[in-house]
């Protein structure tokens, strides 16, 4: 699932705050407001892919259950094992994202990190 900052936002001048591009169209799509239960779901998965036709409103529980069905298993090719998160078992989840689970010192150590 992508980071809430990679959202596109916009400001809402009636109600002088940011809101999220997506929800925004999402509302105009069915007319009427969204709940606090409503997910909007980027169907190519691309987040900054706002238009309508790649938008879906659902509920948290149905948004759930189409990402488990599009990731089993690791997306890396020849990769046998389950899937972790963004497509990716836990070890190639750790080598694409290594800030996430390894301390500065560590990434450091690693050499994946420079100050």
């Amino acid at each position: 699932m992508p980071k809430m900052n990679e959202y596109i936002r916009t400001w809402d001048n009636a109600n002088r705050k940011w809101v999220y591009l997506h929800r925004v169209i999402a509302e105009k799509m069915i007319g009427r407001k969204l709940t606090a239960r409503d997910v909007v779901h980027h169907i190519n998965g691309n987040v900054k892919d706002n238009r309508p036709e790649n938008l879906k409103v659902l509920t948290h529980a149905t948004h759930f259950k189409t990402h488990r069905q599009i990731y089993v298993s690791c997306t890396v090719d020849g990769c046998p094992n389950k899937h972790h998160a963004k497509g990716l078992c836990k070890k190639h989840y750790r080598l694409r994202y290594p800030e996430r689970h390894y301390s500065n010192k560590e990434l450091t150590r690693r050499g994946l990190y420079v100050l």
